[in-house]
C-alpha cells in the first residue's frame, strides 16, 4: 500500500533463535507444565515449572516445582533446582499455575501444594538470590478448615519489594 514502509528483512540464517528450549529437556526438564520465564538484562534465564514425578515404589504421580535456568541467552541450561518440598506434591492448574517475580533482592516463588493431611492445600511460597538455591518454602496460608487455593499472583513494587 502507498506510504507504508516495507517489513524489516528476515535475520540473517545464521543468527541463533532467541529462545531454543530443546536445551532445557537436553537437562533433564522433561513432563513440565505451568512454566513461568524470567529474564534479566545480562541474558540469564531462568524457567520455573511443574515437574510430574512418579514414585519409583507405587507408581503415583505427584507435582514438584523446579527450576533451571541459563547464563547464555538460553542456549544451555542448568539441571533441575527442586524449589518445593521433595515431599510435598504441587498442585497446578488453570487458576492456580505457579507464580515468579524478580524483585530488588532475588526471585520469589509463589505455588500450590496438598496440605499434609491430604484435605486442602496450602499456598507456599520460596525465595533465591539468583535461582541456583532456593530457601525452605514457607506456608503463606493460614486456614482453620481445608480448602484450595485459586488465582494467586504476585507483585513487584516500584521500590523492589515483593
Amino acid at each position: 500500500l502507498p506510504g507504508l514502509a516495507a517489513p524489516p528483512p528476515p535475520p540473517p540464517a545464521s543468527a541463533p533463535p532467541a529462545i531454543r528450549f530443546e536445551s532445557v529437556a537436553e537437562r533433564g526438564l522433561t513432563n513440565t507444565y505451568d512454566a513461568k520465564m524470567v529474564e534479566r538484562a545480562s541474558g540469564a534465564v531462568y524457567v520455573l515449572a511443574v515437574q510430574d514425578v512418579a514414585n519409583p515404589a507405587t507408581g503415583e504421580h505427584r507435582g514438584q516445582l523446579v527450576m533451571v535456568s541459563s547464563r547464555d541467552n538460553a542456549d544451555r541450561f542448568t539441571a533441575p533446582v527442586l524449589v518445593s518440598d521433595p515431599a510435598a506434591s504441587v498442585t497446578s492448574h488453570g487458576e492456580n499455575a505457579p507464580c515468579l517475580v524478580r524483585g530488588a533482592r532475588g526471585m520469589t516463588a509463589l505455588w500450590e501444594q496438598e496440605s499434609p493431611d491430604g484435605t486442602g492445600s496450602q499456598l507456599m511460597a520460596a525465595h533465591s538470590a539468583m535461582g541456583t538455591k532456593w530457601s525452605k518454602p514457607v506456608v503463606v496460608t493460614d486456614k482453620a478448615a481445608p480448602s484450595g487455593n485459586g488465582f494467586q499472583n504476585l507483585c513487584v513494587a516500584p521500590s523492589g519489594d515483593v
